[in-house]
């Protein structure tokens, strides 16, 4: 959710189908996006570790399953942090990162930052971008993102992988 700017309620119910592992893609479907519009979201590097990762504890069709192996809930993973002693942002909160990242720090054209979030333009800008979202100017944002969010002096941290019994 984190290295894709999505909203939580798309990643917590990602499918393994929706992932397109050789365009490095998830493709988000309209029946679980807040416009009813598919969302084609480029995975980054550290995105693509955090799936070969899930891959290896994968118990069904969910990408991050809960104890049955359906989706985990939002409850659930909205106190994983503090149950960790991890001291982290409300999961939606995420989001908000990225933009203000993406504004301030990331010097990324808010059309694109837009896009990255799946958010409509304006009647008029969103005209003249029916049809392109940008997935591969996007791709590179992205990439700059999981930089900064996992680079060198970052102080994002990663939950630590369950072993598989």
């Amino acid at each position: 959710m984190i290295l894709t700017a999505s909203r939580p309620s798309e990643a917590l119910c990602a499918r393994w189908d929706e992932i397109i592992p050789d365009k490095k893609l998830w493709v988000v479907p309209a029946t679980r996006m807040k416009g009813a519009e598919p969302h084609a979201v480029p995975l980054c590097a550290e995105a693509l570790r955090v799936l070969g990762r899930q891959k290896l504890v994968q118990t069904g069709d969910s990408v991050f399953p809960g104890g049955g192996g359906s989706p985990l809930s939002y409850s659930a993973f909205a106190t994983a942090p503090a149950k960790a002693g991890i001291d982290a942002a409300c999961p939606h909160g995420w989001r908000s990162v990225f933009r203000r990242w993406a504004g301030d720090i990331g010097e990324v054209p808010r059309e694109l930052a837009e896009a990255a979030l799946a958010h409509s333009l304006g009647s008029v800008e969103g005209a003249y971008w029916r049809g392109s979202r940008a997935v591969e100017r996007r791709r590179e944002i992205m990439e700059r993102y999981s930089q900064w969010l996992t680079g060198e002096g970052a102080q994002v941290l990663a939950f630590p992988t369950p072993k598989k019994a």
